[in-house]
């Protein structure tokens, strides 16, 4: 493994210095957080991307440091001395988790979490981005141009076209995804990989002529040699040269390796140089092409029948061309135990809050299927819903599950990678060969499943448990937050478990939207034959109750079934303005009607620690049930501290009398229940 002697401190862009003086200058350089690295879209029109670069950046944390040098610009650039002391003997403590190097990876999944002081991981930004995204780039360049090859050779020879020194991490990520060799001699040392390489035509210019060239560099290099055929003219001149010399190293007992086409008809002249060779008795002797291949020529090549037996790629894969770059992000997911989210005008844009494992499933003859987004330290959901389409959803098998971030140490605390290019290549065939071939193919592949753990469509639902949440500091908690709870199908006219009038509430809603900044909304959620539906219970009707899983339970008809039209929201509502969607009901044993826990209490939705998380100190509520599932809500939001108000005109109850009861406990708690103002 590559050894750098330079400290990296400087490996980063001046926002992120400028941002961790101030941390520092706060007393914040310590506080908790934790940084998600992931990417939004894959590259090449593809259907799957390769992880790599992870041991080269474990190896530049555990080197992260200033030198003197370093610190003397910083101070010329107007970095304060007692900031610069600080980082004199900074060094990188974080615990770094990521998918291993070679993995294969989907959009929005996290490849790494560093969770470590606030300033420490904002330094290293940077650093991980520059570092993971263009090797991720180029091994997944190479592993295309891998599928289109089969089992023939590849060997990258892109360092000439390469820009600058980068050229030697795309040789390395080149090898993890599936070339066999590089030209790039200093990348060879570097990491171990097998150096390979012909002769260039200066070689053959600089002779008298073409077959002295072949004999003199044959001669020398003997049975490694392969010669370039098309400085002149490659089969009338080249081919013939190349098969007198081929002879006459058989003769003295060398032989040669094969031959070089660099220009042309690549498929034309590999047919008729392997019929040339062939018919004078050199079936062994090697075809190798080059001149600005990538995966789809190569595909075109062997769909013509060329017979060749190893491709030479250059700048395609040694700058990711088409694409260039990579789109991944470096994003705060938690900060002094909150969950942090990322609000923007683009969905697709919003962040996914909250310490997150990524677990992947298999089908029934062992391939992938999909892949699940949910809270580290929660078992891998039975279900996963689409991250931005509401309602798209799927079941899936938790047995076949397998987490993919795995816990890497500290590398400023001796922690160093163990795996080289050889076993990060290795488990790239190994788990593309899990990946259905519909993901793999370079024409409209199949889309790969990513979803997010039972929770909101939009975005995803927050972590954390009650009474771990802190305040940051300076953060004043005064936005108000609309909060639309239970406004489905179901609840209206005609539902299952209707609510008079409870159509009215759509308009009044949709007029208040514009009044709020920030809006959320709760979903009743319930599996198929939920214990609290009166179906589940022979012998008993809706409205009865019982005694369940140790609580008093009223027995409802069937009703908000998950994916059904009864759960679906309101026709008519709008939510495009609904910045997350917070489900409850969906433990089949007992029933929830707050939005702020799910399984009787037993287990938070997060909607607390988002409100927070989101400055919000006040919350007014609208929706359906509102003696039921808006009461609990609102109970609730007073306990966890919330200025609560409950809008009259935007809720409508099952029973007007049990309202009127609802009215009187909110205002004991300090809660109110009135109009808009």
């Amino acid at each position: 493994m590559e050894r750098h002697e330079a400290p990296y401190g400087l490996h980063a862009d001046r926002y992120e210095l400028a941002m961790a003086w101030s941390y520092w200058k706060d007393g914040r350089a310590d506080e908790p957080a934790v940084f998600d690295t992931f990417f939004r879209k894959l590259p090449f029109g593809g259907g799957f991307a390769v992880a790599a670069g992870l041991p080269v950046l474990l190896e530049a944390l555990a080197d992260f440091r200033f030198s003197e040098d370093q610190l003397a610009f910083l101070e010329r650039d107007g970095f304060g001395s007692d900031f610069l002391d600080y980082l004199r003997t900074f060094r990188f403590g974080a615990e770094v988790e990521a998918v291993p190097e070679g993995e294969v990876v989907f959009p929005l999944e996290p490849i790494l979490r560093l969770s470590g002081g606030l300033l420490e991981c904002q330094l290293v930004e940077t650093l991980v981005l520059n570092t993971l995204n263009f090797q991720s780039l180029v091994a997944t360049k190479a592993a295309r141009c891998r599928e289109a090859a089969g089992d023939r050779g590849l060997s990258e020879f892109g360092l000439r076209r390469a820009q600058g020194a980068g050229g030697h991490a795309a040789s390395r990520a080149a090898c993890v995804g599936g070339f066999d060799s590089t030209s790039n001699m200093a990348a060879a040392h570097a990491y171990g990989l097998r150096a390979a390489g012909t002769m260039a035509h200066s070689f053959v210019q600089s002779c008298d002529s073409e077959r002295e060239a072949f004999r003199r560099f044959a001669a020398l290099h003997g049975a490694s040699t392969v010669l370039l055929l098309d400085t002149y003219d490659t089969l009338r001149s080249g081919l013939p040269n190349a098969l007198e010399v081929a002879a006459e190293q058989r003769e003295a007992g060398a032989g040669i390796l094969g031959v070089r086409l660099d220009s042309g008809d690549l498929a034309y002249l590999a047919k008729e140089v392997r019929k040339g060779l062939d018919e004078a008795g050199f079936p062994e002797l090697k075809i190798v092409a080059s001149n600005q291949l990538d995966e789809q020529v190569i595909q075109s090549l062997l769909l013509q029948g060329a017979p060749i037996d190893l491709f030479g790629v250059g700048t395609a894969v040694a700058v990711g061309r088409p694409d260039a770059a990579l789109d991944g992000v470096y994003k705060l997911a938690e900060i002094d135990g909150r969950p942090c989210l990322k609000l923007s005008e683009n969905v697709e844009k919003i962040t996914l809050p909250g310490r997150k494992q990524v677990s992947r499933y298999r089908d029934g003859d062992g391939r992938f299927l999909a892949d699940a987004i949910h809270l580290a330290g929660e078992p891998p959901p039975d279900r996963i819903w689409h991250p931005h389409e509401a309602g798209k959803n799927r079941s899936l098998d938790p047995s076949t599950a397998e987490p993919l971030l795995r816990s890497y140490g500290r590398p400023g605390q001796g922690s160093r990678p163990e795996e080289g290019v050889e076993e990060a290549a290795a488990r790239v065939r190994e788990r593309l060969a899990d990946l259905p071939p519909e993901h793999r193919r370079f024409e409209n592949p199949h889309v790969y499943k990513v979803g997010l753990e039972s929770g909101p469509p939009r975005p995803a639902r927050g972590a954390g448990r009650p009474g771990t949440h802190r305040t940051p500091r300076n953060c004043p908690m005064n936005r108000t937050a609309l909060l639309l709870v239970d406004i489905q199908n179901d609840f209206l006219p005609g539902g299952a478990l209707a609510v008079p009038e409870g159509d009215a509430v759509v308009p009044v809603v949709n007029r208040l939207l514009s009044r709020y900044s920030l809006v959320a909304a709760t979903q009743d959620w319930h599996p198929a034959g939920h214990a609290s539906f009166a179906s589940s219970h022979p012998g008993k009707a809706p409205f009865e109750r019982i005694e369940l899983d140790g609580l008093d339970q009223t027995l409802w008809p069937d009703h908000c079934v998950q994916g059904s039209s009864g759960a679906a929201f309101a026709p008519g509502l709008d939510l495009n303005p609904v910045a997350a969607i917070f489900r409850k009901g969906m433990d089949p044993r007992v029933d929830s009607y707050s939005g702020f826990y799910d399984n009787g209490r037993r287990h938070t939705t997060g909607l607390a620690d988002w409100l927070r998380g989101m400055g919000v100190g006040e919350v007014h509520l609208a929706g359906l049930a509102a003696d039921i599932c808006v009461a609990d809500t609102a109970r609730d939001a007073l306990e966890e501290g919330f200025r609560t108000v409950v809008l009259e005109p935007a809720v409508r109850a099952l029973s007007a009398e049990d309202f009127a009861a609802v009215r009187q406990s909110l205002a004991e708690r300090g809660g109110s229940v009135r109009a808009p103002e």
